[in-house]
């Protein structure tokens, strides 16, 4: 019997936690945890690729009720999953991203403790974010954003001994913490005024409803919470934290994964919950948290000296990109968004993976200590230009296709618009990739070029 597909987004998801749950069982052994965790994890991004004819070619709307629950008496009450191509866009990602981390992870952690644990967060994580992003229930969501945050957290404080790893890891679950405390408020909030929590009726119930204060304050709370989750200016300082403590293969699951789960419920908040991107002032909200987001994430970028806080305050740089262009609130500008964010867990995870290659053969991330390394790392050398290059959006690389499309759509509204303001968006931009590409310049010199530090010569 061949598997319905409109059960193939549940199975994504479960797949994970499952995994998790027989690594924490039978996991004991290295193999078994390694073995499990492929196939988890591949399991679940082949689930979710049969899905891109259904969703994105036939434009299918996949609507999934745990315990064949359906809508009764004008309620929806229960756990739905449902999956539309925004939704299928970001579960992509997580199951790629997923797939990466846990593939890298065979050979990366083989000398650490805990693999046992290690497994079982990874995929646990990887499950939450996945749940997330294809949810239709608001309440769901939540429950969703607590598993990512504390599997985040634990994954942060993996490698305990290490040098601010525990501190890290209290930061995350601090403000992690705060921003789901404001999450479950406004879902308190919604509930009481529109008497559902189906993401669908929500929809439809909402946009009459902004005139109350108490929805505009749930707006508020929502954008705030999903904000830490993004970690966009005020909250980039936990993703460097995070980024420096974490093994190289968590920092692709937290960089390609964990900022854009993110971004997906900031998109669907706005577009989809509320519908107020037609509003000038939501407009300028976004874009000026995105033009700031890249302006100051990249010039904390350049005053680095350890090689995955650098990489983390890059990557927050980038997610204003994409932040900035869905402000726009135009096809061009929300196009140009999507294919950033895919670009950046492309070029971002190859950034972090290469990171980890010369910290796990060198035993640093000191840019100080480091430098030669291409004559010792000549694939990994070739693997991280194609990174930077990308990020600095050089041609004919994939950074560059998407952040073209940014400008295009900046200077479009801008000419539409009217509004001089959006002039200084596109300078924003522009200005941080040349910033972006000097600070690689420097990475790469650092890392990779000049003379080959002593220490090294045997490495």
């Amino acid at each position: 019997m061949i598997l319905d597909y409109h059960h193939l987004p549940i199975c994504a998801i479960m797949l994970l936690f499952f995994g998790a749950f027989f690594i924490t069982t039978f996991g004991t052994r290295g193999g078994v945890r390694k073995i499990v965790s492929m196939i988890a994890s591949a399991l679940s991004l082949a689930c979710l690729i049969a899905l891109i004819k259904p969703v994105m070619i036939d434009g299918e709307i996949i609507s999934y009720w745990l315990g064949n629950r359906s809508i009764a008496g004008g309620y929806a009450i229960g756990i739905a999953i449902e999956v539309d191509a925004l939704s299928l866009f970001f579960g992509l990602l997580v199951g790629i991203a997923a797939f990466a981390a846990c593939l890298y992870s065979l050979d990366y952690i083989t000398h650490d403790a805990h693999q046992v644990q290690y497994y079982t967060l990874l995929l646990m994580t990887s499950g939450g974010v996945l749940g997330m992003v294809l949810t239709g229930d608001i309440f769901n969501m939540y429950i969703m954003v607590e598993i990512l945050t504390i599997g985040a957290v634990g994954l942060t404080a993996y490698r305990s001994k290490s040098e601010g790893a525990l501190e890290a890891a209290f930061k995350y679950l601090v403000v992690g913490s705060i921003g789901s405390a404001f999450i479950l408020t406004a879902i308190v909030m919604l509930y009481a005024e529109a008497h559902t929590l189906n993401l669908a009726q929500l929809s439809v119930l909402l946009p009459g409803m902004l005139g109350s204060g108490r929805m505009k304050i749930a707006f508020a709370l929502l954008l705030a919470g999903f904000s830490t989750k993004a970690f966009i200016v005020p909250f980039h300082p936990l993703a460097a934290d995070a980024h420096g403590a974490a093994p190289a293969s968590v920092s692709l699951l937290i960089s390609g994964v964990l900022t854009k789960s993110g971004l997906y419920a900031i998109i669907r908040l706005c577009y989809f919950l509320f519908q107020v991107m037609d509003k000038g002032t939501m407009q300028f909200l976004l874009v000026f948290l995105g033009c700031v987001s890249m302006l100051v994430c990249v010039t904390m970028a350049l005053a680095q000296h350890d090689f995955k806080r650098l990489l983390a305050f890059h990557s927050i740089s980038q997610i204003g990109y994409v932040l900035t262009a869905v402000g726009l609130a135009t096809a061009l500008g929300l196009s140009a968004g999507l294919y950033h964010a895919m670009n950046h867990t492309i070029f971002k995870g190859l950034l972090f993976l290469a990171a980890g290659a010369v910290m796990h053969q060198t035993g640093t991330g000191d840019l100080d200590r480091l430098g030669g390394l291409a004559k010792k790392m000549p694939h990994t050398t070739v693997m991280f230009l194609i990174g930077a290059f990308s990020i600095s959006g050089l041609p004919p690389f994939n950074g560059f296709a998407s952040k073209w499309m940014i400008y295009q759509a900046i200077y479009q509204k801008a000419v539409e618009s009217g509004n001089f303001l959006f002039v200084f968006a596109l300078i924003a931009a522009l200005v941080t990739s040349v910033l972006t590409l000097a600070s690689f310049v420097k990475v790469s010199q650092s890392v990779f070029f000049g003379q080959l530090s002593v220490e090294f010569e045997n490495t």
